[in-house]
């Protein structure tokens, strides 16, 4: 009888509510209902998933013994001696790191520091693997501009539907106000300098003041630091825009709300209730939001940095950020021919069937058989 080769997964942080922690959890279902032994092991478990891993010291920490471990990379991490050393064979999930040039380094968490450690990490990070799933087009770029090997892509695996099998909040529905003759622009993602929500701000402001004052910003997202969300609300303040926080019983005439981390019902109340999804991000890996209003059949437009234009496809509008006349004229097209905008949604519709859970899913599975069968013609040379 085959006997499957176990196949283990190594992340540095696992967390609820964070993208690559909900792939984690996805890929061991799917390794498990193959016939694959399969564990997961962590350098740090988040109290709600403690069952779920296994928590090892990076430092010290050895895959077992004729295993393949997927490694999923998007941070420094303190385990690749250890790898390098391992008697398994990795395969390297890259999911990006972010460049530290975004980040002050001088912000609470000394994020510019972690980030400049794992990007150093790439190129070793790169040789110790033989095989490499990344997760778009860009970091398949990325990570094969250091060393030429197999590398496919593979989507996000993301359980998208279920955020829309939920009922979408009534508190946040009412607050929006449906019948309002207001348009909402949406963004979703962490508060972080390389999303450049403040740049958001600023096309917010211009198209109140010269196109039409009835535009609001709704930005969903928990914060990376204090201190740049408070750089956020003083800039919305010097622009004359009324900044309101979710949790703190928002004016319903505001200008900017601010959620920080919300639930799954306020999220889909804001996807059901926006009349289209906005980002001016420098740098996203990926970028699940995008596909979460895919999903919702809101109209996105997007700067076309980083991973964001193989993303998108044919859904949405790329629109560089830079040119600011026709930035804005984009944006009047988005907000208001509804002929464009039923366009759009039916792009979304398209689109959506490539990155759902189902297709992801598919593609892993061929990606991980033509592993299998790598590995199987080189212990045979």
């Amino acid at each position: 009888m085959h006997v499957r080769i176990p196949v283990h997964q190594y992340l540095s942080t696992f967390s609820p509510r964070d993208a690559i922690g909900n792939e984690v959890l996805i890929m061991n279902s799917i390794l498990r209902g193959a016939g694959y032994d399969s564990e997961i092991f962590c350098e740090y478990v988040h109290p709600e998933f403690r069952h779920l891993a296994k928590k090892v010291n990076g430092a010290k920490f050895k895959a077992p013994r004729g295993s393949i471990l997927i490694f999923h990379f998007s941070v420094a991490t303190n385990s690749l001696l250890r790898l390098a050393d391992s008697d398994s064979k990795i395969c390297l999930r890259y999911h990006n790191v972010t460049p530290e040039t975004f980040f002050n380094q001088t912000d609470e968490i000394d994020t510019h520091g972690v980030c400049k450690v794992g990007r150093s990490q790439i190129a070793m990070v790169s040789a110790i693997s033989d095989w490499i799933m990344a997760d778009s087009q860009y970091n398949a770029d990325e990570i094969k501009s250091t060393r030429t090997k197999n590398c496919d892509v593979v989507p996000l695996l993301r359980n998208y539907e279920s955020i829309f099998s939920n009922k979408s909040d009534k508190n946040f529905k009412e607050l929006l106000d449906p019948h309002s003759k207001k348009k909402t622009i949406l963004f979703v993602g962490r508060l972080a300098p390389n999303k450049r929500q403040e740049d958001l701000i600023q096309y917010l402001s211009i198209y109140k003041k010269y196109v039409d004052s009835d535009l609001r910003l709704i930005m969903i997202g928990s914060e990376l630091t204090k201190s740049y969300r408070e750089k956020l609300c003083q800039y919305c303040l010097d622009l004359g825009l009324k900044v309101s926080n979710y949790k703190d019983k928002p004016d319903p005439d505001f200008d900017v709300l601010l959620t920080g981390s919300v639930s799954d019902e306020v999220l889909l109340a804001a996807y059901q209730n926006s009349t289209a999804f906005v980002s001016v991000s420098e740098h996203e890996g990926f970028c699940v939001p995008i596909v979460e209003a895919m999903r919702a059949g809101l109209p996105i437009l997007a700067h076309p940095s980083s991973a964001i234009p193989a993303t998108i496809g044919e859904a949405g509008v790329l629109s560089n950020k830079f040119q600011p006349e026709s930035f804005i004229a984009d944006l009047k097209r988005v907000l208001t021919d509804s002929a464009f905008r039923d366009h759009l949604k039916r792009n979304c519709k398209i689109r959506y069937q490539d990155l759902k859970l189902e297709s992801a899913s598919s593609l892993f599975m061929r990606s991980l058989n033509q592993m299998m069968l790598f590995y199987e013609r080189r212990s045979i040379e």
